[in-house]
């Protein structure tokens, strides 16, 4: 697992978690098992459970109903950033794949530039 792992499935808990339409996607076309760090899994886990209860899934309510385990989790100081990345989620990883996909074109064109020279 890289760091980068651990920022992505944080950003997209945190999309889930502010955007109705993220959340069925993710409940729907994911599983714990996606997740490759594991509180990551037990918070998709929680949501999923949440949500399948046809309980209200959002920060604050994840938080009410789970707060002990999270905390034990991530530490105390890690539920408020956790809370602002909600509020930043999707910019977030929308500009970091943005970035991702500059990075891949960069790459792509340097095989085909050095493809050419041998």
């Amino acid at each position: 697992m890289t760091g980068q792992d651990t920022q992505c499935e944080r950003e997209f808990i945190a999309l889930m978690l502010g955007d109705d339409k993220a959340l069925i996607k993710g409940v729907c076309e994911l599983t714990a098992s996606d997740f490759t760090d594991q509180r990551y899994k037990e918070v998709f886990s929680m949501i999923c459970e949440m949500y399948e209860s046809n309980k209200k899934v959002d920060i604050t309510s994840l938080l009410i109903e789970n707060k002990d385990i999270i905390q034990k989790l991530f530490g105390f100081t890690y539920i408020e950033t956790f809370s602002l990345m909600v509020i930043h989620g999707a910019d977030a990883m929308i500009a970091r794949l943005k970035n991702q996909t500059k990075a891949r074109h960069l790459i792509n064109i340097a095989h085909k530039i050095k493809k050419s020279l041998s």
